[in-house]
């Protein structure tokens, strides 16, 4: 299958199916009201953040791995490459996602409210899908590990002398 076909099918199950449980839920206990007290506007917030911080998490969680693993990395490649890029992927959350779902659980009538999180998820799903493309798949070798353990000091290139390897520094002076 093609990259776009298994996103597509990875959204359909993770957001399609997924977010129409979470957002049936999520309104029996944060039911939402119109503005009309503080409590209200709290209530709001307190039910986009929820969202994110709760839904966010899992759906990009299972985004990222699953993207990696449906295109073939084994379970371990796709768990480094998920530990190497949630903490970014769920900061960039928090700048998009609260927002729209505030706007969303507020301005959108109920019947609608799931497609209107469609649409943010297609534009989410772009910027998942350019950060699962560009992550790293594995860790690094054992080598590179110690090297920089090292301090990456005095492993040469073979080739030029006095080439340094990536990894390496050069020596302070003396």
């Amino acid at each position: 299958l093609g990259r776009a076909l298994k996103a597509a099918l990875l959204g359909v199950v993770i957001n399609g199916v997924g977010y129409e449980l979470w957002l049936t839920n999520l309104d029996r206990v944060i039911p939402s009201e119109a503005l009309s007290r503080p409590a209200d506007a709290l209530s709001l917030v307190t039910k986009a953040l929820t969202d994110s911080l709760v839904w966010g998490t899992v759906s990009n969680s299972l985004n990222l791995a699953g993207r990696r693993l449906l295109n073939g990395a084994t379970l371990s490649s796709a768990l480094y490459s998920w530990k190497a890029q949630i903490l970014l992927v769920t900061t960039d959350e928090f700048r998009f996602w609260p927002l729209w779902t505030a706007v969303n659980f507020h301005l959108i009538p109920h019947h609608l409210r799931v497609s209107f999180a469609a649409f943010g998820a297609l534009l989410w799903n772009v910027y998942m899908s350019t950060q699962a493309a560009h992550s790293p798949s594995s860790p690094p070798s054992s080598d590179a590990v110690e090297e920089e353990e090292r301090g990456g000091v005095g492993r040469e290139e073979e080739g030029e002398e006095g080439a340094l390897s990536p990894l390496s520094s050069p020596s302070p002076p003396l």
